[in-house]
């Protein structure tokens, strides 16, 4: 009896251990699977370890918004007020009168008057480099007035260093002093000397409004100078670019 009963048993623990090798060999991929991929944010991990690096693989971050043009953050993350543009309705020779430079030496009484004129017209000198094209009969303006103050031992250095300094765009700002006829000759002669060596467009219409004064002490070099390029006696001065009337 026991010995049946044996015998009859065996085919089924045969049959239960093939049933657990089938189940484990199904099983083993999925758990395997399982543990590869990595935790989803409902599952409370702070994150999964790389198989091979080690290292710690967390979500990726989100990414900040831009902040808008002109804006920043104070250390406390909220937004600055937003910086102030330019005026509007400003021009550019509005700008220009608006932030040239201050009478340098004018709030210190030590300064020597002399001194004090120099500073003045180097300062605008070196604004004039730096001007737009809209810009320049405002300045034109105040480097006759700040001319007008330097020494006269002073006038010829202060052109000389300015016919060197001056771009083509901003020589214009000499103009009041090239056609005021009461200038001292040398003075006149540094400009006029420059002005030859510019490009026609500007030196042209300079000889043309010489020429057509004829009580400047450089009438008649201007008029030769244009007869000899050929342009007519008749012809009109050009207009002025730096707010000085014709003559």
């Amino acid at each position: 009896m026991t010995s049946g009963s044996t015998a009859c048993s065996a085919p089924w623990r045969r049959r239960a251990v093939l049933a657990g090798v089938i189940l484990l060999a199904l099983g083993g991929p999925v758990v395997v699977w399982r543990l590869a991929l990595p935790p989803s944010p409902d599952d409370g991990g702070a994150g999964a370890i790389g198989a091979d690096t080690g290292s710690e693989v967390r979500p990726s971050a989100r990414r900040a918004p831009s902040l808008p043009a002109g804006r920043d953050r104070d250390p406390r993350g909220r937004l600055r007020p937003r910086r102030p543009g330019p005026a509007r309705g400003r021009t550019a020779a509005t700008a220009a009168a608006d932030d040239a430079p201050a009478d340098t030496g004018d709030a210190d009484p030590a300064v020597d008057p002399r001194e004090r004129a120099l500073r003045q017209w180097d300062a605008l000198i070196e604004k004039a480099c730096q001007a737009e094209t809209p810009a320049l009969p405002v300045l034109a303006d105040r480097v006759k007035a700040a001319f007008d103050r330097l020494d006269q031992d002073d006038r010829l250095d202060g052109v000389q260093a300015a016919v060197n300094a001056l771009p083509d765009a901003s020589f214009p700002v000499l103009y009041g002093v090239l056609f005021d006829r009461e200038q001292d000759p040398e003075v006149l002669d540094a400009i006029f000397s420059d002005a030859l060596n510019r490009p026609d467009e500007l030196k042209n219409p300079v000889l043309q409004r010489l020429r057509a004064d004829r009580r400047h002490p450089l009438f008649f070099e201007s008029a030769r100078i244009l007869d000899v390029i050929g342009e007519p006696a008749d012809a009109a001065p050009a207009a002025p670019t730096d707010g000085t009337a014709a003559p």
